[in-house]
Parts: structure tokens; sequence; C-alpha cells
């Protein structure tokens, strides 16, 4: 177990921290875990799905922790499920099926002959329907 999903877990044990820490933290480590270059693609990527299927219980809770996951699949470039994040964004119903997805594909060959095109557009669309769900929210 990564220090990143220690922290994460004893944080989500605590109850008394607020969403707000919780998603502060959560972007603290994935920064952590995208800066830190050692590290092969595959720990990363094993270590992130992790993390993200630890957060679940989380996520139908606060759109802040919404939108720092949607990010962290972005930054990670999680090419295999970019098309579901876009899909996502629109249906949030389906994020259980986004987490099952983001834990099968840790062991899976990366693709990284995505067009960057595509990727910025889907990167904007799923940016762009976070918005448009929080100001719903609000």
């Amino acid at each position: 177990m990564s220090i990143l999903t220690q922290e994460l877990t004893s944080t989500l044990a605590n109850t008394s921290c607020t969403q707000e820490q919780i998603a502060t933290l959560i972007q603290q480590g994935f920064s952590q875990l995208i800066r830190n270059e050692d590290q092969t693609l595959d720990i990363v990527y094993s270590q992130a799905s992790h993390a993200l299927c630890c957060l679940y219980p989380l996520i139908s809770i606060d759109p802040l922790v919404d939108t720092h996951l949607f990010e962290f699949a972005l930054q990670l470039n999680l090419l295999p499920s970019f098309n579901l994040a876009a899909g996502i964004a629109y249906d949030p119903s389906q994020k259980l099926l986004y987490l099952q997805y983001l834990y099968q594909i840790q062991n899976a060959p990366i693709s990284l002959d995505d067009s960057l095109t595509e990727l910025d557009t889907l990167a904007f669309q799923v940016k762009s329907a976070l918005k448009q769900q929080q100001s719903s929210m609000h």
C-alpha cells in the first residue's frame, strides 16, 4: 500500500475531517504522484486507481471531490477512460462504473497514440460539464 493510499484511507476513517480537507489531500497526493518521475507509469496507475476506489464513498457527497477526481483522471492521462470520463460528466449515475473501469485498466497496456487534439476536446467537455453540474447544484 502506497503512502498516498495510507493517507487517504486514514483520512477517510477520520469522521471529523471535512470534505474540503479530503479534497485538498487528494490534490496534494496526486500532484505528488504525477511529479514523481522515478516511478513507472504502471505504479502510478495502480496507486491512482486504488486511491480512487478508496474514495468512492465520498463521490456522491460533495461536488468538490467530484471535480478533483475528474481533474486527476485527466492529469494522469488515463487515455482509455477519456471517453468514459466525458460521458460520466454528463451522467453522474455512471460514476461507480467509471471507478471499476479505472481499477481494471491499471494492468492494461496503455496506448499513447491518441491525438492531443482529441484529448484536449474531451478534457474541455469534461470540465465544461462539471462546471454546469456544479452551478446547477448551488
